[in-house]
């Protein structure tokens, strides 16, 4: 059971001042069953739109086996198959669903990621000439430059970048830490630590991305998405509506539309997962929205902060901090014994169109700890 909790925010309406605009994030996905482009809740883990890729010159598509945003252009790539085997480095436009082709893989890669400087790299996948190794590709090209080989882990092959730089790569299908392994590679020096994995033992990551802090969002063989921390430590978030995702990735979304968008850091707690904030609805005046937590201890106090702003606190250590200064409200609550909490806020009618910035805190055992902040745009 999920423990909620209903807010109002009429009352405080007329304190409200203009503060930092932002934009908002949405979840896509793609998958190796319908050639489908979707947009997935992390509340649900449900489709809320889709649209048929198709490629420029004709054709639908049949499969994807990788998709990521350049953060320089904001361009989304994606790996795709209009017919047969051939796996076509295509641009997507998010909207239409269309894929312009930039030119063929040279062999089977399974999965693709941006660093932050716009080089983008592919894992080749078990069943490639040249498997389970890592590449550069040219995204005007297509060509592909040998990295390094990776080889640890069963079937399987993802790769995805953090919030700290550091290139994610997940391989394997069965038990974890023998079969399945889970990689920090360091793409400036070409150099790999293994990070062991704890927490929900899922099967054989297809897909993996970036959420924000020290959390990931992945994908797995069963159809259900999983948060990772960058320590290895994984839990269950929901499960999927279609199946065999095989690329995930989060897009920011106009400032002049109204979105949630997480950002910052939470902090690990003692069991190593890190509390994730999110929202669902539509922020605009009139509406009803909410503010999600999850990955909380079980049966536990909390606070919700509200602020109307992004600045820092260092409290309650340096290492942990609140995020969403200055803070105007908090509001207590208890975790189910799920460690969930949802919030529910009604924006009346005539609300301004400002950001607020939420961040929750939890009792941890002796210690308290917060989760990432989240930014609600209203428009």
């Amino acid at each position: 059971m999920h423990n909620t909790r209903f807010v109002s925010f009429a009352a405080a309406a007329a304190l409200l001042v203009p503060a930092l605009r932002a934009q908002g994030d949405l979840l896509y996905s793609v998958n190796s069953v319908d050639g489908l482009l979707r947009t997935v809740s992390l509340l649900t883990a449900t489709t809320t739109s889709s649209v048929q890729i198709v490629r420029s010159t004709g054709g639908n598509a049949t499969v994807c086996n990788g998709m990521s945003r350049d953060p320089i252009s904001g361009q989304v790539y994606a790996l795709v198959r209009f017919t047969g085997n051939v796996r076509d480095l295509c641009t997507l436009d998010l909207q239409t669903g269309v894929a312009t082709v930039v030119g063929t893989m040279s062999d089977a890669f399974a999965g693709i990621a941006f660093r932050i400087d716009g080089t983008l790299f592919g894992v080749t996948g078990d069943g490639a000439a040249v498997p389970e190794t890592l590449f550069t590709i040219d995204t005007t090209t297509a060509a592909a430059t040998q990295v390094m080989a990776l080889g640890a882990g069963s079937d399987g092959e993802t790769i995805g970048f953090a919030a700290d730089l550091s290139l994610y790569h997940a391989s394997g299908l069965g038990s974890p830490n023998v079969d399945e392994v889970f990689e920090r590679i360091d793409t400036f020096t070409n150099t790999l630590t293994n990070v062991p994995l704890t927490g929900y033992d899922y099967d054989e990551l297809l897909a993996l991305t970036s959420y924000t802090g020290g959390n990931m969002i992945g994908a797995d063989f069963n159809d259900e998405l999983v948060v990772f921390t960058t320590a290895g430590h994984a839990t269950f978030l929901g499960a999927l509506d279609h199946s065999f995702v095989k690329g995930l990735v989060f897009v920011p979304s106009p400032n002049t539309q109204p979105f949630f968008r997480a950002y910052g850091d939470g902090c690990p707690l003692a069991a190593g997962a890190i509390p994730i904030l999110f929202g669902s609805g539509t922020p605009s005046a009139g509406q009803t929205v909410g503010v999600h937590l999850r990955h909380a201890p079980g049966v536990t106090f909390g606070l919700l902060a509200v602020g109307f702003g992004n600045g820092t606190l260092p409290v309650p250590s340096p290492s942990c901090q609140v995020q969403i200064n200055p803070v105007v409200v908090a509001s207590g609550f208890v975790t189910s014994g799920l460690g969930e909490f949802d919030f529910l806020l009604a924006l009346p009618p005539g609300f301004l169109p400002i950001d607020l910035f939420f961040q929750a805190g939890v009792i941890d055992g002796a210690a308290f700890a917060v989760s990432n902040p989240l930014q609600m745009h209203m428009q």
